[in-house]
């Protein structure tokens, strides 16, 4: 006859797999609108960056345009 009940291991597995799928949920569910916005405007900002320093390095125009995931460049001559 086969013992009934779970070893010590296979719970500790199936708590571990729970945990994690818990924590998982917990960070796409909540959240917190002003995290994601301050998260973007710094995205924004090194975007920014970046393109200032590129464009002064180069001496090309370089316009950040954005785009439905994010921000593209776009690079331009300058007038003549």
């Amino acid at each position: 006859m086969r013992p009934q009940g779970f070893t010590l291991v296979e719970l500790m597995v199936v708590i571990g797999l729970i945990g994690l799928m818990l924590g998982l949920v917990r960070l796409t569910v909540n959240s917190d609108p002003a995290q994601l916005l301050h998260r973007d405007a710094q995205r924004l900002a090194a975007s920014l960056s970046a393109a200032q320093s590129q464009a002064s390095a180069s001496g090309q125009l370089i316009r950040l345009r954005p785009t439905e995931h994010g921000w593209q460049y776009e690079i331009r001559q300058r007038p003549a």
